[in-house]
């Protein structure tokens, strides 16, 4: 056995010296990145329904008043929407910024920031891990193909107010920091630095917690090796739980948290994609466990899913996917690294970016498609006229429905007249048809969906590519 691992050894280190340290890593996570970059410039999104519209007039503000909106915005989302998150808002007024004037603009720097969070992401949970330095090129490379892979990356990149990706940074800086004892350090200044990295990372947002179980295990790994004390264990774990309890405090107060619960757990636990992911979870860890080597390290991704799934359970929107898809790479790549075969591994990478750019080019098509046909309806004749006339639209999503209305206004200088119907979630909207009274619809399966029966409504504007947003006019004569 023993043998087998130094002739494998010797092979990686053979592969390693064909091709220089970077060149594999950068292969890996460069040539998808590439791909997401030629689609964001063929595609040429407009902006998005989630958030867009708000940044975009927060953004405005002259810098001087920068200051004082933000801490104005930060205590809003203390004391009404129940969520700590201050760095959201001084890191997308950078962000929007840089796109206030050009939606492809915007893309393109969400797309280097969020490049940039996965790249540095990969690289702290291969210290997480303890990767041999030998395999750490396979590793990367594995990495940065299979983070793609993930169906849910690609929302990150489609969507630029996403926070998530701040999350996944502050993840990986407490992964990068627990990977390693660091018992040179002063014991004050340990815990010091320790409580600054999960306070920080728990002021991104409050779903960071989902990591804090795989910082306790990094520590508890320490401990394992006689290298760490369980004082340190059990002091992360406070700082851990503390954390946790401070942001459910303040959720409790909040209008937008009010509605997380136990109470959501039965429905929740419904969705096919938690199975799906749950299954990859299972196998992960009957891997993990029968290997029995570094067995705390690799139960890390178990650890976070575990955590992910308790938290998300209880929240009555979706699971945001986004944020463990560099965990489950990780995972995978950490696999095929240990593969005692170069030719496998070389195989599983090869088709990691395969896979990977193939899911690209359809999953960028369903996403940009969809934002692309905003901005192609706001400049629209058709929008034009309904907003000189005072017609009102149906639009299902009430935060989509007022973007689109100012995107018109931005485009046409005439505010679109639309109604979302409030009382009507997102989810339940696919299955409605738009309300009566309305003559117009505008709808689109993904962002803003209705059941439209085509006997009573004709598309009367569609988008320059299938897919997206399309204008319907009622056919009946009750068309209000």
């Amino acid at each position: 056995m023993k043998r087998h691992h130094v002739s494998t050894t010797r092979e990686y280190a053979r592969m390693s010296r064909r091709f220089p340290g970077w060149t594999l890593p950068a292969a890996g996570i460069a040539i998808p990145l590439t791909a997401v970059l030629i689609a964001i410039l063929v595609l040429e999104p407009y902006y998005g329904v989630v958030d867009d519209a708000i940044l975009l007039g927060y953004a405005q503000l002259p810098l001087a008043d920068f200051p004082g909106e933000w801490a104005d915005r930060v205590w809003s989302d203390v004391s009404s929407w129940g969520m700590v998150r201050p760095f959201y808002w001084a890191l997308a007024y950078g962000e929007y910024s840089a796109g206030a004037e050009s939606p492809p603009a915007l893309y393109v720097v969400n797309w280097a920031v969020t490049g940039a969070v996965l790249a540095f992401a990969g690289f702290a949970i291969s210290r997480a891990f303890r990767v041999p330095a030998d395999r750490l090129g396979i590793f990367l490379a594995v990495y940065g193909a299979a983070v793609f892979v993930f169906p849910w990356t690609l929302d990150l990149f489609a969507f630029a107010s996403y926070q998530e990706k701040w999350v996944i940074l502050a993840a990986a800086l407490g992964l990068l920091w627990f990977a390693e004892p660091r018992e040179r350090m002063k014991a004050w200044q340990w815990y010091v630095v320790s409580a600054l990295v999960i306070g920080l990372g728990a002021l991104t947002k409050a779903q960071f917690v989902v990591f804090l179980p795989a910082f306790c295990l990094l520590v508890l790994d320490h401990r394992r090796e006689g290298r760490s004390s369980w004082r340190r264990v059990g002091a992360v774990t406070g700082m851990g739980v503390a954390a946790a309890l401070a942001l459910r405090l303040v959720a409790a107060q909040g209008d937008y948290t009010e509605g997380y619960g136990l109470s959501n757990v039965t429905e929740q636990l419904g969705s096919k994609y938690l199975w799906l992911v749950a299954a990859f979870a299972l196998a992960w860890t009957g891997y993990a466990l029968v290997r029995r080597e570094d067995v705390l390290r690799d139960l890390i991704p178990t650890a976070v899913f575990v955590a992910f799934v308790v938290v998300f359970a209880q929240w009555p929107g979706g699971f945001l996917w986004p944020l463990i898809g560099f965990v489950a790479a990780g995972a995978f790549a950490l696999a095929v690294s240990r593969l005692r075969s170069t030719a496998l591994a070389t195989t599983a990478l090869v088709a990691s970016l395969v896979w990977a750019c193939t899911w690209i080019v359809v999953r960028t098509d369903e996403l940009y498609s969809s934002l692309t046909s905003i901005g192609e309806f706001a400049r629209s004749v058709p929008a034009k006229t309904l907003a000189a006339n005072g017609i009102p639209v149906y639009i299902s999503c009430e935060e989509g429905s007022a973007a689109i209305a100012g995107y018109v206004r931005r485009e046409q200088g005439l505010p679109l007249s639309v109604r979302p119907q409030e009382a009507t979630p997102w989810a339940s909207a696919k299955g409605l048809e738009p309300p009566p009274g309305f003559r117009y619809a505008l709808v689109d399966d993904r962002l803003c969906p209705a059941a439209v029966d085509r006997a009573k409504w004709r598309a009367v504007w569609t988008p320059s590519r299938d897919g997206g947003f399309v204008l319907y006019e009622s056919t009946t004569e009750d068309d209000g």
